[in-house]
């Protein structure tokens, strides 16, 4: 490796408190709306399996995005899909916040769920950048799976208690402001550009990794 190529993996390495922040974030945005949206429809006198068809709309945007995800972060890097997952999650929140009514409930559950599924696609991809032997990738991407269960041990909590003590407007204005915080602490990760991928590469197609 080059001098210019050892600074750089240093300065992505020191960089990685920020980038397992950023996932952390964008994916506490999700727990926030999935608990909230589930509470709200249950107030608001829906039944049982509307919860469940909230919570299946979290999983259906990542069925669709994440391939494409994968794209993008091979093409632009770590900061482009993450702005993508900010503007997915925060447009959701704050669909929700403002527009109190079941399909704008639902809409930003769709989209809070896509968000962490282009965000985290690029935030794999750029922490496995950081790893320069095997031990490393390992840590490395042990943190990657803590950071999603930290948020989901945390942010139900800190939802539960400012519906408890404020309303849920506050939950999901809560929701709202963690997009933009996770996009803060994304600026913090050096821009670089990404590794350019080999023709051969891409002509393979995703469905091969079924095989």
């Amino acid at each position: 490796m080059s001098a210019a190529g050892a600074v750089r993996a240093a300065e992505l390495r020191r960089a990685f408190v920020w980038v397992i922040a950023t996932l952390i974030c964008v994916h506490a945005c999700m727990a926030v709306t999935r608990v909230t949206a589930s509470l709200w429809v249950l107030d608001h006198g829906y039944g049982e399996a509307s919860v469940g068809l909230l919570l299946s709309l979290f999983a259906v945007a990542p069925i669709v995005l994440s391939l494409w995800a994968g794209r993008l972060a091979d093409r632009f890097g770590f900061h482009r899909p993450v702005g993508v997952g900010v503007l997915m999650a925060g447009g959701g929140a704050l669909l929700a916040l403002l527009v109190q009514q079941v399909w704008a409930i639902a809409l930003g559950c769709l989209l809070c769920g896509g968000a962490v599924a282009v965000a985290a696609v690029a935030i794999q991809r750029e922490a496995g950048m950081m790893a320069d032997e095997p031990a490393h990738l390992k840590r490395i991407f042990g943190w990657v799976a803590l950071g999603p269960a930290l948020s989901n041990a945390l942010a139900p909590i800190v939802a539960g208690v400012l519906i408890d003590h404020v309303g849920m407007r506050a939950a999901f204005g809560f929701a709202v402001l963690l997009p933009a915080l996770s996009w803060a602490l994304a600026q913090k990760v050096p821009r670089h550009v990404p590794t350019p991928v080999s023709k051969s590469f891409r002509e393979r197609p995703a469905w091969d990794l079924l095989r």
